[in-house]
């Protein structure tokens, strides 16, 4: 709420409607009445919209079968709204009761984790990562039909990465590792740029020659050609850091 319209505001409007000689002041008074009017106002209005969000939720429980998508909208909106006007406390309760019914849904999981991370909620957001990993979206497989984007898995693992849980990162990286050939390079090349990333550039570096080696005793000769690609870039960008 604008400063005006907000409690603190109004406290200090009760604190000042009296004179040193304990008469009240007309002009405090109305500057408090009008204070007032506003703050009603405008809990009438955010009421108002509560009241709109809370009708369109047509089930509240968790069910297999999947929410049609104006039920995902409106959890969407709704917490678009409480994010805005709304407190930590209020918001982390209302992703509680939004997870209920779109517990298999990776991305209300996903926007809850960096919801709280990005207001210093680091620990809920590992632990509801590790919830959906543990108990839910484990069907998942993309995010996205386009660009190669990662699986739950995959931004779980980045998430431990980023935390600097390193073990767990590869842990939940083999587990989210797509076998297809088509994804067989580009999760290759991510697992050693993890590697790179965490200072082991040994690993990374064993790691595209243990995939060379496997897709050649394989005789797969679809993905060699990016793996030496990919390699040799890795290879450069290491000796143009040295060099430099």
């Amino acid at each position: 709420m604008e400063a005006e319209e907000s409690e603190g505001y109004i406290s200090s409007k009760v604190a000042g409607l009296f004179d040193q000689g304990g008469h009240l002041k007309p002009e405090a008074l109305k500057q408090y009445l009008f204070a007032g009017e506003r703050f009603y106002q405008r809990s009438s209005e955010l009421d108002k919209e509560i009241c709109g969000f809370e009708a369109s939720i047509k089930r509240p429980f968790f069910h297999v079968k999947p929410l049609d998508d104006d039920q995902l909208e409106n959890w969407n909106l709704y917490l678009d709204f409480v994010e805005k006007n709304g407190d930590f406390d209020w918001a982390v309760k209302l992703y509680e009761r939004c997870l209920i019914p779109c517990a298999n849904y990776s991305e209300f999981w996903i926007r809850y984790a960096e919801y709280v991370d990005a207001k210093g909620g680091r620990e809920i957001a590992n632990y509801a990562l590790g919830r959906a990993s543990s108990c839910f979206v484990k069907k998942d497989k993309y995010l996205g039909t386009e660009g190669g984007v990662p699986s739950f898995s995959m931004y779980y693992s980045m998430f431990k990465e980023q935390i600097g849980d390193a073990s767990g990162a590869r842990a939940l990286f083999v587990e989210g590792s797509s076998n297809s050939t088509s994804d067989f390079c580009m999760n290759i090349n991510r697992l050693a740029n993890m590697e790179k990333r965490m200072g082991n550039t040994k690993a990374a570096t064993e790691i595209y020659e243990n995939a060379i080696q496997d897709a050649m005793q394989k005789q797969n000769t679809e993905v060699l050609p990016d793996l030496y690609t990919n390699f040799a870039q890795f290879k450069y960008a290491r000796t143009e850091i040295k060099s430099g």
